[in-house]
């Protein structure tokens, strides 16, 4: 259940399949096929090729005999990367840096190397018009301050643009630009200091008419305008009261809605109950800077879950008309009379939809003369639309102008002239995948640029924004990253050369003094031979994973900000603020051990400890989506767990691998554990579940088609069980996904076939076909059985099911817990649950992780089954602690007092990981510190005494390299 599932498949390499065979001694020869095939299959422009800085994926075919006998494959002087044999005779990998011009291909076997038919050939690949370069590490400060949109003006009214960032929970960013696209952090001297807040939004205007920006910032409870100190010192800001408004307000937009000259303000407002909204607010100004709320009056009274406003004129009568972007609801569209005074006109005016609008961008994309909208959908993922105007205030669909990326999940967009051929071009940000520009041909026809894709890592860019920053004459961009990750500065078709080594990014960037943090450096031209650097010390642990990116872990530095630097014998290649080291709060209570694991990285959805070949001690079962899963064993003469993939069956492929969640079980009760599979099937039709049955050894068999029901499901959850008091481990399946399965129970033939199910869904289980998230299972009603607790998506409240003893489950919901439904939501509304005793009074209370913007619930059990919801979880006299966006739950007694203490993890919010001390009687404490890992896409864990020690440490999954943890609470 490892984050938000429309992360799976996103891949910022492409693959080139030219075609070959090769003899019975593996040297290369020409392929046995038709002339018409033959010329199909090569790339476009009939060869094969690629960038001087490589990171393409190609694949090479050859006689399938030989595969086995290639040790690897290099193009020129260096070695094809992340090199996989597959079936067929195909051979894939990542290309290495080169020079320009051919290089040849050569396969190399103990007996030597031969050449492959077709030659490489290196092209230098420099930036065309409108293709941005990264400028980031030369021209924006160092942060990690959680970005969560960006707002661009000339602050100090010297002529050129600034930027100014607000932050999650994080001080506020204001950096001013030096002319040259240059920028300086003056935060601290020019802004208030403020931290806690989760600040949404920012709009930059003259609001007190006096001829400085001041900015009016959205945020998840009290709104704040900053008003500019002007003419005795610009871009100084300081706070001004504005009317209450205790919402969660996500944007605001500023106009002058009434015509008398000065600029007011309208609100979108998610609201703090996220299934029922709140009414967005309109705020008249004085003239002076000090408002009104108008809103009873000027907009009919409606509460939607509103993400973002736009003042546009779409009925051309030269008033400002009111276009709202709702999430889980129907889009609005109010026409002004003039006055400042709205009428709502969706139904005539706008199409029908209710998709996760997260944004949308207003102007003229066909040239017709009057204003079009895109929008962008942020559902599992959604399409964006462009809706052509008819020059009156009519909005349509208009279908195939812009291109469907269905892996993507978008959330905002920008509408600019970035080529310079006069007309809008877009640019859009996204959650999990590379923020992307594409090209307008002047009619509302997009195509990507080439070179689109802004950065090859998967961030959660919340904002993307325009404006001419170094002065060119060009439009550059600034993305604001989401996350503890540094933003983004793009410069517009600067020359750069696109064969020299370069470091661009760290992620995180930063960590520990004592060192040992898990970092990626990206840039260009990286090979084996390339040392890096941080603060001058060589990174430990350092691993080529791409041309682009070498992994491994921070030496120990002094506090302050450190360079990063590449050397390849030739050549250095320096970021100077590229690293900051800090103090890590005292008593910390966890130590990564990551260099204990093998150091692959995989989508890991699931990972679980157990001792998984009896000898005695925990091993890793790595559950893995579209990659084989892993099994690591550990080796207590090392102290290291290694990879035994000879253990698991031939059927451990990425095609039967969809893994969402796993359980390690004796299913047959022989002793040993055996591993049951749930695959999702994501952006498939479907995937069958998995059974891997153990030999005591270690030793794994895929016993799948003797031992689980024939069914092709989407699961996101499985469970395992005594669910009828036979003494036997029975299953229950959470499946969803676009069919909306039902979910399914699987009874354990104990005695007479230990280990082999029989679907009794039909007689034991209600009907559903919800969308189900997951399902969790204890005994809630004290009554000595197994009960189950189901996760609802797509709206849908989580359910109950209530165990008659024999197995046979009846729907309690309704009476026994609260309804958590979300209205409108399309995707992932609840991750995951847990049911433990988390006050020590004797029966299982219920904890629950929710993702996107939904906080973290704790239901509290009152002894017979019926649950009341703890309000203010974790901390009620700290709300802005509620944990918006958790995805796992690990309960476990961290420190050793006795009592269930939690590890929250997130995939997007930073920090990723939280952790709840327990005062034992189900109150808790949030600590952000304990637990050192930040900035990680953390998905699912498990915990163990790996150490042997008396306390249990952890194992988190995630979408990179897997994190180990060793609790160091009994050392203290």
């Amino acid at each position: 259940m490892l984050g938000y599932r429309t992360k799976v498949l996103i891949t910022a390499a492409f693959l080139l399949t030219p075609l070959c065979a090769c003899g019975d001694k593996g040297e290369a020869v020409a392929a046995p096929r038709q002339e018409a095939e033959r010329d199909a299959a090569k790339p476009a422009g009939e060869r094969l090729g690629g960038p001087v800085a490589g990171g393409n994926r190609i694949a090479l075919r050859i006689d399938p005999t030989a595969v086995g006998a290639v040790e690897k494959i290099t193009i020129g002087d260096n070695p094809l990367l992340m090199m996989e044999k597959g079936a067929d005779g195909v051979i894939a990998g990542v290309v290495p840096p080169g020079n320009p011009g051919k290089a040849a291909i050569l396969l190399h076997r103990k007996e030597g190397a031969t050449p492959y038919p077709v030659p490489y050939r290196y092209d230098m690949g420099l930036p065309a018009s409108g293709i941005m370069v990264d400028v980031t590490w030369k021209d924006l400060p160092l942060d990690h301050d959680y970005g969560m949109d960006s707002a661009v003006g000339d602050m100090d009214n010297d002529g050129d643009l600034d930027i100014f960032v607000p932050s999650h929970e994080k001080q506020n960013r204001l950096y001013l630009n030096d002319g040259k696209g240059r920028f300086t952090d003056t935060s601290a001297s020019n802004l208030p200091q403020e931290l806690g807040e989760t600040c949404s939004e920012a709009e930059p205007a003259d609001l007190d008419g006096d001829g400085y920006l001041d900015i009016y910032i959205s945020a998840e409870g009290q709104d704040k305008l900053l008003i500019n100190r002007g003419k005795d010192a610009p871009g100084v800001f300081y706070a001004m009261p504005v009317p209450e408004e205790k919402g969660a307000t996500q944007d605001a937009v500023v106009g002058d809605i009434d015509g008398d000259g000065d600029l007011d303000i309208i609100t979108a407002n998610l609201g703090i109950t996220a299934d029922i909204g709140e009414q967005n607010l309109l705020l008249i100004n004085d003239g002076g800077g000090n408002f009104e709320d108008e809103t009873a009056k000027r907009l009919p009274p409606v509460n939607d879950r509103s993400y973002q406003v736009l003042l546009i004129d779409v009925d051309g009568d030269r008033d400002l008309d009111l276009y709202v972007v709702n999430n889980g609801g129907q889009n609005r569209l109010y026409t002004n009379d003039g006055k400042g005074f709205f009428a709502e006109v969706t139904e005539k005016s706008l199409p029908k939809d209710g998709d996760l609008n997260t944004a949308a961008a207003a102007g003229d994309v066909d040239g017709d003369g009057d204003i079009d909208i895109i929008t962008v959908d942020t559902g599992n993922p959604g399409p964006n639309r462009l809706l052509l105007n008819d020059g009156k205030g009519i909005f349509s669909v208009s279908e195939g102008k812009l291109p469907g990326d269905g892996e993507r999940t978008d959330y905002d967009a920008k509408l600019a002239d970035i080529d310079g051929d006069d007309d809008l071009d877009l640019a859009l940000s996204s959650m999990g995948a590379p923020s992307r520009l594409y090209k307008n041909d002047g009619k509302g026809n997009f195509t990507s640029f080439a070179g689109g894709n802004l950065t090859d890592e998967r961030f959660y860019t919340f904002s993307v924004n325009f404006g001419d920053f170094n002065g060119d004459g060009k439009i550059d961009l600034f993305l604001s990253n989401l996350g503890d990750k540094q933003d983004f500065l793009y410069f517009n078709d600067v020359s750069e050369e696109g064969g020299t080594l370069a470091v661009r990014n760290v992620v995180p960037n930063f960590g520990a003094i004592d060192g040992g943090t898990p970092i990626e450096v990206t840039g260009r031209r990286f090979t084996e031979k390339t040392v890096v650097t941080v603060g001058g010390q060589p990174l430990l642990d350092a691993r080529l994973e791409l041309p682009t990116r070498i992994s491994g872990r921070t030496p120990p530095g002094a506090v302050g900000i450190a360079a990063v630097a590449a050397r390849d014998g030739t050549a250095t290649a320096e970021y100077l603020q590229a690293f900051s080291y800090e103090k890590v709060a005292a008593g910390s209570l966890f130590k990564d051990v990551s260099t204990m694991l093998p150091s692959f990285t995989d989508n890991t959805e699931d990972v679980h400890f157990g001792d998984l070949d009896g000898d005695g001690d925990f091993d890793i079962f790595v559950c893995n989506m579209d990659a084989p899963h892993r099994l690591y064993l550990f080796d207590a003469k090392r102290k290291k767990f290694i990879d035994a993939p000879d253990r698991l069956p031939p059927t451990n492929t990425a095609k039967n691998n969809t893994g969402f969640e796993c359980v390690l079980v004796d299913v047959d009760l022989d002793k040993d554990l055996d591993v049951v599979i749930g695959n999702d099937g994501f952006n498939r039709k479907g995937n069958r579940n998995r059974i891997y049955i153990n030999d005591g050894k270690g030793f794994f068999a895929d016993e799948t088609d003797a031992r689980l029901p024939k069914a092709i499901d989407h699961t996101n959850g499985v469970v395992a069980a005594d669910f009828n008091g036979d003494g036997y481990p029975d299953l229950a399946v959470a499946n969803g996904g676009k069919e909306n399965a039902q979910n399914r129970l699987y009874v354990n033939k104990g005695k007479d076939g230990a280990g082999i199910f029989v679907d009794v869904t039909a007689t034991h289980l209600p009907a559903d076909n919800d969308d189900t998230g997951f399902v969790a299972a204890g005994d809630v009603d004290g009554d000595g059985d197994i009960d189950l607790y189901w996760g609802g998506n797509g709206g849908k409240r989580n359910l109950l099911y209530i165990n008659d003893g024999k197995g046979r489950f009846a729907d309690e919901t309704e009476g026994r817990v609260p309804n958590d439904a979300v209205a409108g939501q399309k995707g992932n509304d609840t991750m995951d649950a847990k049911i433990v005793d988390l006050d020590k009074d004797g029966d299982n209370d219920i904890v629950i992780a929710r993702p996107y913007a939904h906080k973290a619930l704790f239901y509290r059990n009152d002894g017979k089954g019926r649950f009341t919801d703890v309000e203010g979880f974790p901390e009620p006299e700290n709300p802005k602690t509620q944990l918006h966006g958790s995805t796992d739950i690990l309960p476990f007694d961290v420190d050793g007092d006795g009592d269930l203490d939690l590890i929250f993890t997130f995939w997007v919010v930073a920090p990723t990981t939280r952790l709840l001390i327990n005062d034992g009687k189900g109150n808790f404490s949030v600590n952000y510190n304990l637990v050192p890992i930040t900035g990680q896409e953390i998905g699912n864990g498990d915990v163990a005494d790996i150490d042997g020690d008396g306390d249990l440490d952890v194992i988190l999954g995630r979408y990179k390299r897997n994190i180990l943890l060793e609790n160091l609470s009994k050392k203290k």
